[in-house]
């Protein structure tokens, strides 16, 4: 009977090669191959190891007038700076009827020779004439003086900023609103109609309720 030794040397495998030192085993190959993490270091204790942070550092070093004058100079530029900027007002142009009945009111911009044309048919075909043109930041507050009996407001912006809402045009025409107790009708600005043709229809429609409420009015 052949032996385990006979096998391996008709195979060729003798002689045996043995290591002197054993191979280490796979828990120590793994720890071998982990890297070795130091323990982290904070921002603030990087800084005192290099000497650049004191525990009280505007106490580290005594300040003179100068610097203390300088400190309060640039505490009370950032307190103005971090402070919110109030709300530019926005300009509105306004255009009054001569009864002052009417008052248009759109955002400012100077009226092209098309837009002053359109308007100039929308006043002929209500049968009203109007004052010169006005813009002003104040053209809301001045309202309270003026008290036209009806308002129209032209165009979204305009609409949103008076009736302090949200909703699209769509939502605010249709309907007298009321805006500091004087009756408010919405209804698109001229550079929308003369980019949107098919909403002439519809701005008629808004004047139309306007003239029916000024009508009641009168009864």
């Amino acid at each position: 009977m052949m032996t385990r030794e006979d096998i391996l040397r008709e195979l060729e495998l003798l002689p045996v090669w043995q290591l002197r030192v054993p191979l280490p085993s796979q828990a120590e190959i793994v720890r071998a191959e982990l890297p070795q993490i130091e323990p982290a270091i904070t921002l603030p204790e990087q800084l005192k190891a290099e000497g650049l942070l004191t525990e009280n550092i505007l106490e580290s070093e005594p300040v003179n007038s100068e610097q203390e004058a300088l400190l309060v100079e640039l505490k009370s530029g950032l307190a103005v700076t971090l402070e919110p900027q109030a709300a530019v007002p926005q300009l509105f142009t306004h255009i009054a009827s001569e009864d002052d009945d009417w008052l248009f009111v759109m955002p400012d911009a100077a009226l092209r020779p098309d837009e002053a044309l359109l308007f100039q048919n929308i006043c002929k075909a209500i049968r009203i004439k109007t004052k010169p043109a006005e813009t002003s930041k104040h053209t809301l507050d001045a309202l309270k003086n003026m008290r036209p009996k009806l308002l129209i407001a032209m165009g979204e912006v305009t609409a949103q900023a008076m009736l302090q809402s949200t909703a699209t045009l769509d939502d605010l025409r249709g309907t007298p609103k009321k805006y500091q107790g004087i009756a408010l009708v919405a209804t698109y600005d001229l550079a929308h109609l003369l980019q949107n043709s098919q909403d002439k229809a519809k701005a008629w429609d808004d004047f139309c309720v306007a003239m029916q409420f000024l009508q009641d009015m009168s009864l």
